[in-house]
């Protein structure tokens, strides 16, 4: 490696478990060392999973509008399937990498592919494309289906209300009908939790990155008082819980990992901004009175959202 030049080498398999292994550090230090060219090598992968996906997305974005190189290049992946999804899920539009002309993508209800969160009106249609696809695998009742939808909404919501991301932010999702298993996932490269939750008085004291995530899965957390927000992802942490999923979220130096029943938090190399990971089980049904009867009827402000509607 020349001295101008740095190569981000990335994981056989790109996915919310293996980010870790991204040389972040030399990333970082090119924030504040320019250099004249940064490469970003896909050619080991032979895997990709939405989290990997929105998140390698977000850093080649940075990248760009942290100026951190004069020149900037992809190196591709030699796994012809690679090269295929990448193309099937919109990765090479995103910097205007011209391939051969494929046929117009027609929305599918097993997938969302990559898309940038621009505007309220680009996460209003992403939110319901999420929910029919949410609706079409895992089947759930109505009432239940408008709570995932309305925790869909908050999360891909807070891109641009609370992460003040200089590149937006990303979102996709695949389902694996082997593994049984939907991942829906979002990325930002914004000021994270722990400084969104500072925007309310209550959480100014909260030490560090852990801390925050750890309370921002709680019920009605939310960087903005008088707001009825801070449902999103204490929703998706119920709802996983019950169905043995799992749920990721990455932000500053902190990683929590809910899987099946079991959460932890534990130290991360730093992400600037947030992932959210989250992965539905299709193999198990859930009660959903085990949810909405434990949780929801208390919260008088989500009437609208659970209780019925005068709509014909």
């Amino acid at each position: 490696m020349g001295k101008n030049e740095l190569i981000i080498p990335l994981p056989t398999v790109l996915s919310v478990d293996s980010l870790c292994e991204i040389d972040f550090a030399s990333f970082w230090n090119a924030r504040y060392n320019p250099v004249g060219k940064i490469v970003f090598d896909f050619s080991p992968i032979d895997f990709v999973r939405p989290a990997g996906l929105v998140s390698i997305v977000s850093l080649m974005k940075l990248s760009k509008y942290l100026k951190v190189a004069d020149q900037y290049y992809l190196r591709e992946p030699k796994d012809d399937n690679v090269k295929q999804y990448l193309k099937r899920m919109g990765f090479y539009e995103q910097f205007r990498i011209i391939k051969e002309t494929v046929s117009p993508k027609v929305e599918s209800s097993s997938l969302c592919e990559l898309r940038e969160v621009k505007d309220e009106l680009e996460a209003y249609k992403l939110t319901s494309q999420l929910t029919r696809i949410v609706k079409e695998q895992v089947q759930l009742e109505e009432k239940m289906m408008r709570a995932i939808s309305h925790a869909l909404g908050e999360i891909i919501d807070n891109i641009f209300h609370h992460s003040n991301s200089p590149i937006n932010g990303f979102v996709c999702a695949q389902t694996y009908k082997g593994a049984g298993e939907i991942e829906i996932a979002v990325a930002d490269c914004g000021i994270g939790i722990k400084e969104s939750l500072k925007g309310n008085p209550i959480y100014r004291k909260i030490r560090d990155d852990e801390e925050a995530i750890t309370t921002a899965v709680g019920k009605r957390v939310t960087g903005k008082p008088h707001t009825n927000t801070g449902q999103g992802l204490f929703i998706c942490r119920r709802f996983i819980k019950e169905n043995f999923g799992r749920m990721d979220i990455i932000s500053g130096s902190a990683q929590y990992t809910l899987r099946n029943t079991d959460a932890h938090v534990k130290c991360y190399p730093f992400w600037q901004g947030t992932v959210v990971s989250l992965v539905f089980n299709l193999k198990h049904p859930i009660d959903p009175k085990r949810i909405l009867d434990s949780e929801f009827p208390m919260d008088a402000e989500l009437d609208d959202l659970f209780g019925e509607t005068d709509e014909k």
